[in-house]
């Protein structure tokens, strides 16, 4: 019942305890209810105090929460042993008759206030917010969704009367965006979010951090060490949001750059060698996007987000490859090659991956398959064009002066805002390979692809390559609360010891590690690997065969349970992460595994080389139903990996990309479904939680289906 009525919202009136203990338990089910969601309007308290005082104290910390507090006289006691004619309760009744009208009132004030409230917001808002990524000229009323609530992946949408007379009503919508690719979690799973943040807000509040440490940091740490960065991760740094994260990841990757790069020979000298050290730039990917922030942005290729009207300091601080990507497109997983090469002067003018384009694949794993992909003309030719462009870069850096390449950065798999575009994995690991046999440190941007989205705990894992530096935000607390990380090796961190506080990275945020996000993120982590509350959870032997969450939650192979295993594949890891140690230069830095050989029978190249187990997530996207949606007439290509799927609509002729509305009327469409998603230029797009019950988006699936093919009818689809 406490879980069933808050999508609802009606109007709670707490019945307090009049007893001898009944203030502790009255004020901590008020305090309960309101982390369940309830609106409270009253509490009753019987008995007039019952002789204790309750209702004065219980009363004075209602009042303090803008509850108010009425008193009931004695309730009649029932005695079994003699006959009741009723006129006990009665009299009861009639006495509190004046309380009662008094709660109805409030009840139906509080509600009618709700409902103006809930029909004025539109024109509130659109006088008072500036929304972030919008064209306010272009949002009309009507186009206004006012949010209610919400319950686990569902918004309580507030829907107007259709004639504009009634109260209107609420709707139950699934969050197709997953609230900008944050949401985590069932909502049989949110209150236990709800709770780690309550219990880390009375125990701690927010205490600052320098220097200091505390249960919920050090737990969320562990969770990203044995978790998403296990088998390389060493240290955790701790900021606001994925942009800012990036920021620190960046500075991290250029001092260890001079450090391997011998500009900084030690800590002794690194003062007076610092007034000649180069300004340098990036490898990075065209289409990527890494956040809002200045040097976020620099790293990023010129693109709506970096013209001058939006930043006209924009000053790109990076060399940027076109990438690949990987699609279905009619039925087949493909990779098409960027209409203009990989890199301006190379000769591969569409002649790379022939094959690959034409044939393809006829499912996704096999495209991760490094058994066969790593021995294919198609890597020789990737590995000839990122060398071809380092050196072109070194060169130009030694005879003219140009900033050195100092890191590669990139986002790990998949470009969110860039368009939902999968890269061909086989480029990205080809690029991390090249970099790390240069000694570059290698930066994965994994805000958005990390921690199970992908249905990998690390999105390097799909690549079977470690990064030095990743960054972690998004699912890395549920959705619930904002949080980053930025997770690096020993050699990173030790790139900034020395002597003076000017040696150290001079880098923070005044809520770093706040307890509240890092307890919520410490049992998001833990969520996601339990396999009594994520039944997605697979866990795949050294012997090949998969083990699925039961029924019962639990995890078997032939009957027997597993969890064993995976708790000492943990304890495992976190030993290893305490003992390990790299030794890197330039030339041959880094993380020293690669995970080269890994891949192949894991499914999309999760490698098995850090455990006896290897945890993925099963599949959430029908694959015969995801080819059939790319054979439909209006679409160019789907793309469909953990819990994403992406479909790219023809928008008839035009460019396509972020300005296109190709998809607007689509979305619109969907909302009929109970399905509230939001287009990113002529790319629908639906993303569910890593603990979704695949049943949900197999209904999802056959919702876009079924919009997509009106769409391409050109009409409405109750006529066919």
């Amino acid at each position: 019942q406490c879980d069933l009525m808050p999508p609802l919202r009606p109007p709670a009136i707490l019945v307090g305890d009049a007893k001898l203990g009944g203030i502790s338990t009255t004020i901590t089910a008020m305090d309960v209810l309101a982390m369940r969601g309830y609106d409270v309007i009253a509490v009753v308290v019987p008995d007039g105090g019952g002789g204790l005082g309750n209702g004065e104290a219980i009363a004075r910390y209602a009042r303090t929460h803008g509850v108010p507090t009425v008193t009931l006289p004695r309730i009649p006691e029932r005695n079994i042993m003699t006959s009741c004619d009723g006129e006990d309760i009665r009299r009861w009744l009639v006495d509190g008759a004046e309380v009662f009208d008094d709660l109805l009132e409030r009840m139906m004030t509080w509600h009618n206030d709700r409902v103006t409230r809930l029909q004025a917001a539109p024109d509130v808002a659109r006088a008072k917010l500036w929304w972030p990524f919008t064209q306010h000229d272009m949002v009309a009323r009507e186009d206004v969704t006012v949010i209610d609530s919400r319950c686990g992946e569902d918004f309580g949408v507030y829907a107007p009367d259709v004639g504009g007379h009634g109260a209107g009503g609420l709707q139950l919508r699934f969050d197709g965006s997953a609230s900008w690719w944050t949401q985590g979690l069932s909502k049989e799973l949110q209150s236990r979010l709800v709770r780690a943040a309550a219990y880390a807000a009375g125990r701690w509040g927010h205490v600052m951090f320098p220097e200091n440490a505390h249960d919920a940091a050090l737990d969320a740490a562990s969770g990203l060490l044995n978790g998403a960065a296990r088998s390389w991760g060493q240290r955790v740094f701790f900021s606001d949001n994925g942009s800012t994260a990036m920021e620190v990841a960046v500075k991290m990757a250029i001092r260890t750059y001079y450090v391997r790069a011998g500009l900084i020979k030690g800590p002794e000298s690194a003062l007076e060698e610092a007034a000649n050290l180069p300004q340098v730039q990036v490898l990075a990917l065209d289409g990527s996007y890494h956040g809002d922030t200045l040097g976020t942005m620099d790293m990023q290729s010129p693109s709506v987000f970096t013209g001058p009207l939006q930043t006209p300091w924009y000053k790109p601080r990076g060399l940027f490859l076109t990438p690949p990507t990987l699609q279905m497109v009619k039925g087949r997983w493909v990779v098409r090659q960027p209409k203009h090469g990989v890199a301006r002067g190379l000769d591969d003018e569409g002649a790379w991956g022939a094959e690959e384009a034409t044939i393809g694949w006829p499912s996704r794993h096999e495209a991760f398959d490094w058994s066969t992909r790593d021995s294919s003309l198609l890597a020789d030719q990737y590995r000839a064009g990122v060398e071809q462009v380092l050196d072109a870069a070194a060169t130009a850096s030694l005879e003219r002066g140009a900033p050195p390449v100092a890191a590669l950065v990139m986002e790990t798999v998949l470009h969110g805002a860039g368009g939902m575009n999968l890269i061909d994995p086989l480029f990205q690991r080809t690029l991390i390979k090249v970099c790390k046999e240069r000694g570059l440190p290698v930066v994965l941007d994994e805000v958005f692809a990390g921690i199970w989205r992908l249905g990998a705990e690390g999105a390097w894992e799909l690549l079977g390559q470690t990064p030095d530096i990743a960054c972690y935000a998004k699912l890395f607390t549920g959705g619930l609360v904002p949080m980053a990380a930025t997770v690096t090796t020993e050699e990173v961190f030790d790139a900034f010891r020395g002597p003076t506080k000017q040696h150290a990275l001079l880098h923070g945020h005044s809520y770093t590690a706040y307890p509240v996000g890092c307890a919520v993120a410490a049992e998001a982590m833990k969520m996601y690997r339990d396999p009594q509350a994520n039944r997605n959870l697979i866990v795949a032997g050294a012997d090949g065969r998969d083990v699925y969450a039961t029924e019962r939650g639990g995890l078997r192979i032939g009957g027997n349970v597993v969890e064993a295993h995976i708790r000492k594949q943990n304890d495992e890891l976190a030993a290893a992460a305490e003992s390990r140690s790299n030794d890197g230069g330039i030339g041959g830095g880094g993380s020293d595994s690669d995970g080269s050989d890994s891949g192949g029978s894991g499914g999309d190249g999760c490698d098995r080389d850090h455990g006896e187990l290897s945890l993925r997530l099963r599949e959430f996207w029908d694959e015969v139903a995801v080819r059939e949606l790319s054979m439909l007439s209006n679409v160019k290509g789907v793309t469909a990996i953990g819990c994403v799927l992406a479909v790219e609509v023809d928008d008839g002729g035009g460019a396509g990309g972020y300005s296109s509305g190709a998809t607007r009327e689509i979305v619109v469409r969907l909302r009929a479904h109970s399905i509230q998603a939001r287009p990113l230029g002529n790319v629908l797009y639906l993303m569910c939680a890593p603990t979704t019950d695949p049943s949900k988006c197999h209904a999802l699936l056959r919702a876009v289906h079924r919009e997509i093919s009106a769409a391409a009818m050109g009409e409405d689809d109750d006529m066919w």
